[in-house]
């Protein structure tokens, strides 16, 4: 565990974000607003793309201290907690939270940061890396189709592992474009993003633009579902290490998992699309590729 000390001056607010720990906050001194939201109120939270320099930081405006609505529609109703001094609020990694400081003056508070089942879930899936057969492959055409099959078996084994938090239609192709209109169009987000648009590349996309879906040998392709199998299985036993029985859980503690899960394997798609492919030259980008993935979903 680690602490961290905040010193806020009045009037001042923090942007709508989420980190992967454990949180337990002290209001030592001065007043505290903290304004949360669920892991499953993510995609109307309009979450920023995985390796957007905002990331884990929501799209969406609001006003300033004293007016909390926000522009646009969230999926949920918010838990809001006014902190004074001596208060303690615990804050479960992945939920959403603002802070308003809206105290007269300095506002003083301390931060106690702890690891959690969560994060070890995350970084297992989101950082891990391909298999070595597929990464010999970097740099050339031949990857493409790989890399896209390995990140759709991925994808179809953790939804068969977790049925209850993914829609039934679609499949993972269907995922992938919830994840593209999400994160990279229901805001305009890349019109915004002139910098960065090389790497995201939604705005100029044509469906013409993308490649035949090609064919996978049989033996590849089992290769392929093994390697999916055996990262989905070490996700799910991670997630519900401290778990006794994951199919009865509290619906309020079902919904924080739903939400945690889709959320890292949101960003298990985009971090490996881009590790394997988000080469313009060659591969074009991380939106461009997922666009044309998500055209096949049933």
């Amino acid at each position: 565990a680690h602490n961290v000390f905040w010193l806020g001056q009045p009037n001042t607010t923090t942007s709508v974000h989420y980190d992967l720990h454990h949180n337990f906050v002290t209001q030592v001194r001065g007043t505290r607003r903290f304004i949360l939201y669920p892991p499953s109120a993510s995609a109307s939270l309009v979450p920023h793309p995985y390796h957007h320099p905002r990331y884990h930081q929501s799209q969406l405006y609001y006003a300033e201290t004293g007016a909390s609505s926000f522009w646009g529609d969230i999926a949920r109703e918010p838990v809001v907690a006014d902190l004074e001094p001596g208060d303690l609020l615990y804050v479960p990694p992945f939920w959403w939270h603002r802070v308003e400081s809206n105290s007269k003056g300095p506002s003083i508070q301390v931060n106690t940061w702890s690891t959690s089942d969560e994060i070890s879930a995350f970084n297992g899936l989101v950082t891990s890396k391909p298999p070595k057969w597929i990464l010999k492959l970097w740099g050339s055409k031949r990857v493409v189709p790989f890399a896209k099959q390995y990140v759709l078996d991925v994808v179809t084994e953790v939804q068969k592992l977790f049925p209850s938090h993914f829609n039934a239609e679609g499949g993972p192709e269907g995922f992938i474009g919830e994840i593209v209109q999400t994160k990279y169009l229901s805001k305009g987000l890349t019109p915004r993003l002139i910098d960065f648009e090389p790497y995201f590349e939604c705005a100029d996309w044509k469906e013409s633009s993308c490649p035949k879906k090609s064919t996978i040998i049989q033996s590849d392709r089992g290769k392929l579902k093994q390697a999916a199998q055996s990262l989905a299985d070490k996700f799910y036993s991670t997630i519900y290490a401290n778990v006794t029985n994951p199919s009865d859980l509290d619906p309020q503690v079902a919904d924080h998992y739903a939400g945690v899960v889709r959320t890292t394997l949101s960003d298990f798609v985009e971090n490996q699309l881009f590790t394997l492919l988000a080469s313009k030259e060659q591969h074009g980008s991380v939106c461009a590729i997922m666009r044309c993935m998500a055209l096949y979903a049933s």
